[in-house]
């Protein structure tokens, strides 16, 4: 027993000193290999050393050499012989096995590390779904109330309903639907009409021309108010997606609106669209700020007037609610409390307010208005100056592509210049230059 746990004491200690070494070898920077193989050769005189000292010193004791020694004998050849076996394995078997550890922990960390790539890319791909999912579910109902007289134009010499007057190249509706269409995922497209329109100048025809999928409502006469004429479409729609009602004598643009209708997470009941104005023939609505889930401060509606200057943010055409259903109960209740001799599509989103419904406020990037004949003037000088601009820069970009692509192809067919070839002079130069040597 008393060589055991000497033995034991001893090859443990040569042990610990080899790979105490190795370890202090990798922290400074080696490979393991390169570390076992430093502490090996650093360590390999003190283990023996050791060693052998204690097997010299119990080779007498173990071979009974002594009388004295009889009694230790055993003690003495359990050390010897052990020392001897475990001071191999300790030189030998102990870095290997050490070497392998430390292969398999590297191994086993890669693959943790690839497992974890993996899996955030499981992540950001499932995430990516989910956004583009979300986006496609972001659908919105369009709406177009066209179903005016529109005295204005009429008297000024038009003949033609609104809808269609041309406007550069394009009739007013297709200019008012292209500001959401290619913006926001549509569901459904409909278009609110006279009949008289449709008998006399096809405006059905030419809407399909644009929009083959849009659906028309046709109504028999003028009703009181462009509200009147929105719910008409409003009841041709059987879902739940949002709905944009849109005038067709505008044109605009705005990033801000466009994105929130591109997400599947709406936080209030309607929108309106606004641009900076005084004038007091458009409809206004003042505001208020409010921080949504996210922690952004956005606008809402606080209450709205039409006709008068309360702010500086004046209605453009364009109005949002989260679905026909809420849309039609609030424009009924309106109707009832109406406070003018005709109900406007403002006037619904103060009813909404007081029923505590929420409606955001966003602002146009850009705004042009042509519902009378003296805007239509301007709107025509505003979007040819767009149009002559819109060219210019495409003329420019196409000019620099094509001296791009000239500058590029003279690199690649332009021969390399060689050096100049020094010519070797012939022999009569050769004498003429010697004659003027010697006569110098």
């Amino acid at each position: 027993l008393m060589g055991v746990l000497m033995l034991a004491g001893i090859v443990v200690n040569n042990g610990i000193i080899l790979l105490d070494m190795t370890i202090q070898n990798q922290d400074s920077g080696m490979d393991t290999v390169e570390a076992l193989v430093d502490a090996g050769s650093g360590r390999l005189r003190p283990i023996l050393m050791t060693t052998l000292t204690t097997v010299i010193a119990m080779i007498p004791v173990a071979l009974g050499l002594s009388k004295d020694a009889m009694a230790m004998r055993g003690m003495a050849a359990v050390i010897v012989g052990g020392l001897t076996a475990s001071t191999m394995l300790t030189l030998v078997l102990l870095p290997t096995f050490y070497l392998l550890i430390d292969r398999f922990k590297v191994k086993s960390a890669q693959w943790r590390e690839k497992r974890r790539v993996a899996l955030e890319a499981k992540v950001a791909e499932q995430e990516q779904i989910l956004k583009d999912q979300e986006v496609e579910d972001a659908r919105v109902n369009l709406v177009f109330p066209m179903a005016g007289a529109g005295t204005r134009f009429l008297d000024n010499g038009f003949d033609c309903p609104k809808p269609l007057i041309d406007l550069n190249g394009e009739p007013f509706f297709k200019r008012a639907a292209d500001s959401l269409l290619g913006h926001v995922n549509c569901e459904r497209m409909v278009f609110v009409v006279l009949k008289e329109h449709i008998e006399k100048f096809g405006i059905d025809a030419k809407i399909r021309e644009y929009y083959p999928d849009a659906k028309i409502v046709s109504l028999k006469k003028v009703l009181p108010g462009a509200l009147m004429t929105a719910m008409e479409g409003a009841k041709a729609i059987h879902n739940e997606y949002p709905v944009i009602f849109t005038d067709c004598d505008l044109v605009f643009s705005s990033e801000s609106l466009y994105g929130f209708y591109n997400k599947d997470d709406y936080d209030c009941a309607g929108t309106l669209l606004t641009f900076k104005s005084d004038l007091d023939r458009y409809s206004y609505v003042e505001t208020e700020e409010w921080t949504d889930k996210n922690g952004n401060t956005v606008n809402i509606a606080k209450t709205t007037a039409e006709k008068k200057v309360i702010s500086e943010r004046a209605i453009t055409g364009a109005y949002g609610f989260i679905n026909t259903s809420v849309f039609l109960r609030s424009a009924e209740k309106y109707i009832r409390n109406c406070p003018y001799d005709e109900c406007f599509m403002s006037g619904v989103y103060n009813e909404m307010i007081a029923q505590g419904m929420r409606i955001r406020v966003f602002d146009s990037d850009m705004h042009i208005s042509f519902g009378t004949p003296d805007e239509y003037e301007a709107a025509k000088k505003l979007l040819a100056e767009e149009a002559e601009k819109k060219s210019e820069n495409e003329a420019e970009a196409e000019a620099e592509k094509k001296d791009e692509a000239k500058t590029e192809e003279k690199k690649e067919t332009s021969p390399a210049v060689k050096p100049e070839e020094k010519k070797e002079a012939s022999p009569a130069d050769k004498s003429e230059d010697k004659k003027k040597d010697k006569e110098t």
